[in-house]
Parts: C-alpha cells; sequence; structure tokens
C-alpha cells in the first residue's frame, strides 16, 4: 500500500468491523476484507455485488484509503446510484452531502477523466460527445452544408462518408484545412461491411 493511500488518523471501530462483515456470506466477506489494491468482483444478477462492493469501499476508507483515491464502476446509472447511497450508508455519510468516492458508470468515469486530465492529450474542459442518433443529425445537417445529397445514399454508405463528411464540416466552419481523408483513422461501424 503506498503512502498516497493512507491518511493518518483512520479509527478502525471493531463495532464497524463487525457491521461490515455481517450478513455476508465467506466469499462475500473474503471481497470486504481482500488486501488492498484493484479488485473485481465479478457475481451473477442478485448476488449482493453492491451490497459487497458498498462495504468493501467503507473497509478500505476505515483502514486508511482516502475516499478520493478510489473508483467504482457500474454498468447503468440506476447501479450507480444505488452504489453511492448505499456507500454513503456504510460510511455514515448523509444523504444529501457529497461523497468523494468516484462511482459511475464506465462511459460516466472516463468522461470525468477526460474533464479533468483532457488538457494533456489538448482536449478543451467544453468539448461534448454526442449520442449516435445525434451523430447522424449533425452529419445530415453538414451534408446540406456541403451540398451533399443524402437521398440515394444506404446506411452503409452514410456510415463510410461520415467521418469524411464530419471532418470538412468542422473545417469549414473553424477554416482549418480538414485532413485528408487517407489520413483519417479507419471507421467502423455495425452497419458498414468489413471492407471499411
Amino acid at each position: 500500500m503506498g503512502a498516497r493511500w493512507l491518511h493518518r488518523g483512520s479509527v478502525q471501530s471493531p463495532q464497524f468491523e463487525h457491521d461490515l462483515l455481517e450478513g455476508l456470506n465467506p466469499d462475500q466477506r473474503s471481497a470486504v476484507t481482500a488486501p488492498s489494491g484493484p479488485m473485481i468482483v465479478l457475481a451473477g444478477p442478485g448476488s449482493g455485488k453492491t451490497r459487497v462492493l458498498a462495504r468493501r469501499i467503507g473497509f478500505l476508507v476505515r483502514h486508511g484509503a482516502l475516499p478520493s483515491t478510489i473508483v467504482a464502476v457500474t454498468f447503468t446509472n440506476k447501479a450507480a446510484n444505488e452504489m453511492r447511497n448505499r456507500i454513503k450508508k456504510v460510511l455514515g455519510i448523509k444523504h444529501d452531502s457529497k461523497l468523494q468516492v468516484v462511482v459511475g458508470t464506465f462511459h460516466w468515469v472516463c468522461l470525468h477523466i477526460l474533464r479533468e486530465f483532457g488538457h494533456h492529450v489538448g482536449l478543451e474542459d467544453n468539448f461534448l460527445i454526442f449520442n449516435a442518433y445525434r451523430q447522424k443529425e449533425l452529419v445530415i445537417q453538414a451534408m446540406g452544408e456541403l451540398g451533399i445529397s443524402t437521398e440515394k445514399m444506404q446506411r452503409a454508405d452514410f456510415c463510410h462518408f461520415e467521418s469524411e463528411i464530419a471532418q470538412s464540416w468542422a473545417a469549414k466552419r473553424r477554416r482549418v484545412p480538414a485532413q485528408r481523408p487517407s489520413a483519417m483513422e479507419p471507421h467502423v461501424c455495425q452497419h458498414c461491411p468489413a471492407r471499411l
């Protein structure tokens, strides 16, 4: 355990330890009390993963881990909200208080990291990420602004030209030279043939 993981003054209460482990089966207890370090808990639906992870985080914090050094990743927003609430309960934090542990979906955690550290790789902190529907809307808008008809295009054609059109449109709007298509990353999507 590195020095940055520890903070002085953590209190280890025997009652807290008992409460953390109460009602857990032996495998769950092992997960909660495993040595410090990265950990993955794999288990099926309804097996108590959220309870185990919330208690694991409580165990780490009570043994000196800084909450701000802990990241818990879930698959859904619902699971992330439930995880936050359970961690707050385990740590005795009021429901409306801020939690220092980073808890979110994979996408939210990555977005959080990019917002905080993206400047190191040239991202501005006000960047946007569009879902597939919004991406398609913007490409159609860009095609219209560039005078390109979308009427006869098939879905695969649309996907194939999406990157090139987006690059041209962005260049036109920013007044910077567009990248040549050969210099762009290959585009692959579920609708395009494998040759793309």
